[in-house]
């Protein structure tokens, strides 16, 4: 499997949350309420991912919605980055205060 750059430097950091909490959420109205942002909002944000990944994220069961295959397999990955990104944010914040005690 080769990786594709250029798609993957329009994947920004908020469209990684939007897909975390689509998967989660299954929903796009409460994922948008989640988020805070408008529902047409998240639409458009599930309409880019759609693009992007090349799989329609959310499709329509015989009640409601329900994660694709792909969107199952990719959750734990895309979790992982947002809690990783979290720690990261964390460890940077700690060396920025110990430089400046330092100084």
């Amino acid at each position: 499997m080769t990786i594709d750059y250029s798609s993957l430097r329009k994947l920004d950091l908020n469209l990684l949350l939007a897909l975390d909490v689509l998967i989660a959420e299954v929903n796009v109205t409460r994922a948008a309420e989640k988020l805070n942002m408008s529902q047409s909002a998240m639409s458009y944000s599930l309409k880019r991912l759609r693009i992007l990944l090349d799989d329609p994220i959310l499709i329509r069961s015989s009640r409601d919605m329900e994660a694709t295959p792909y969107a199952r397999e990719i959750s734990v990955a895309v979790r992982l980055i947002l809690l990783t990104r979290i720690q990261a944010r964390k460890i940077f914040a700690l060396l920025l205060v110990t430089m400046l005690k330092l100084f």
